[in-house]
């Protein structure tokens, strides 16, 4: 999934992991996609128990399944789309091709982690409110004492 504010540079995928390390894997399969290769800059990878389209459940994956130093790769700058804003140097091409530009990517693996992975507690359990009470609540906010 692509969302509207990262205009084709991010790039959030849902996967039903069953095995241990796939995390990492996919992300470089994910990258070796033509599309994919050519225009990302940072590519989210969540469990398929997050909906990539909920910004809200992906900074959720992020903060609670996400281990910088583990689970985040930055590559060397590598070529990418001509008009990237965020690609520090752009590369004049031959007269007949198109411009190119050379920026680091940025892969995330906000899936859960197994103790093979080197997790060594149980990972956080996923909580789903349900509509009811969030209306509920919703409804009772000013009564509950909390401001707009």
């Amino acid at each position: 999934w692509l969302p509207l504010y990262g205009h084709g540079f991010v790039g959030i995928v849902s996967v039903n992991k069953k095995f241990r390390g796939w995390g990492r894997q996919l992300l470089y399969k994910i990258f070796g996609i033509p599309f994919v290769a050519a225009t990302i800059n940072c590519l989210i990878l969540v469990d398929d128990d997050i909906d990539p389209a909920n910004l809200d459940e992906v900074i959720w994956a992020l903060g609670t399944r996400v281990d910088p130093y583990r689970d985040v790769v930055i590559t060397k700058p590598i070529a990418m789309y001509g008009l990237n804003p965020a690609a520090s140097v752009r590369v004049k091409p031959p007269e007949t091709s198109a411009e190119i530009s050379l920026i680091s990517r940025m892969l995330i693996d906000a899936t859960l982690k197994a103790e093979e992975d080197g997790l060594q507690r149980k990972p956080p359990i996923p909580v789903k409110v349900r509509k009811e009470m969030v209306q509920t609540v919703e409804a009772k906010w000013k009564e509950y004492g909390f401001v707009e």
